[in-house]
């Protein structure tokens, strides 16, 4: 049967001592886990019960979720001079994005001759933005955090206000990708 263990125990393996979490139980196995049904009820469950629970809830999970695959190389800028890669600046991104099919749920050109875009899915965008860039932070990137950097493209001359939420126009509209 399973013994319990309290907060004060300590295994003792040669110079290596291993702390035991409270309140949990050390199945014949040698599994650990807490418990929240008595003894007499864990006989009752089935492993495989579970184990199809867990699964049809992954399952669900990833049907509901609009996650597209993310490669963290197709969105590395090489730059002409040194040939060295780089991840991409904010408008660079943005061109990007804009000119993936994969991503027109995100955002999407209104007028592409005058660079005149919008975006759909701004809390998706900023996460898509936040592992471009690889930030090694334990906040998550938010949309206002995302368009307070696009804000300051206004005063770098790379893009226009348009007055309009999530609407946004570059200064010099491009139909390919470029390395700025």
């Amino acid at each position: 049967m399973a013994q319990f263990l309290n907060s004060s125990s300590v295994d003792h393996e040669g110079s290596r001592a291993t702390m035991r979490t409270p309140d949990c139980e050390l199945s014949d196995d040698g599994i650990y886990f807490q418990s929240v049904f008595e003894e007499d009820d864990l006989d009752k469950l089935s492993p495989l019960k579970l184990l199809d629970v867990s699964i049809n809830e992954s399952r669900q999970a990833s049907e509901n979720s609009q996650e597209i695959p993310f490669d963290r190389n197709e969105w590395l800028v090489v730059e002409p001079l040194s040939g060295r890669q780089r991840p991409p600046r904010q408008n660079e991104f943005l061109q990007r994005l804009l000119n993936n099919p994969r991503y027109s749920s995100y955002i999407t050109w209104i007028d592409q001759s005058t660079g005149l875009f919008t975006i759909l899915l701004p809390n998706e965008v900023a996460r898509l933005w936040q592992k471009v860039k690889h930030r090694q932070t334990s906040k998550e990137m938010n949309y206002d955090k995302f368009s307070r950097g696009l804000r300051s493209n206004y005063h770098k001359g790379l893009m226009e206000k348009t007055y309009k939420k999530y609407t946004f126009r570059f200064v010099q509209p491009t139909n390919q990708e470029t390395d700025m």
